[in-house]
């Protein structure tokens, strides 16, 4: 199950954190750098409507994986990069799947 972390800023370009676990212990995690969150909105998913349709919710992504290194702390990683590659698990009586 993956939640949605608070938005942050990386190397001063904002991104945002869909965490599986915790971030701080080395958890994995989908990265949505500006240019996704750019192309996101375009298609009417704003940081607020994100959040709403991810916190809590069982989903799937498909990428490569990479890490991400700060200091001793290796993160795994996978960066959101093209419409379709997350997917949000939702029973039919929710609505159904919400592909991202």
């Amino acid at each position: 199950m993956g939640r949605l972390d608070t938005p942050r800023a990386r190397d001063s370009r904002p991104c945002l954190l869909v965490n599986f676990g915790e971030y701080a212990c080395g958890d994995f995690y989908v990265v949505m750098r500006e240019e996704a969150l750019r192309e996101l909105a375009a298609r009417k998913w704003t940081v607020d409507r994100l959040r709403e349709a991810l916190c809590g919710e069982r989903v799937a992504v498909t990428g490569v994986l990479a890490t991400y290194r700060a200091g001793a702390r290796v993160n795994p990683q996978i960066e959101y990069q093209e419409p379709g590659r997350l997917v949000v698990f939702r029973p039919p009586q929710r609505g159904g799947n919400i592909v991202i």
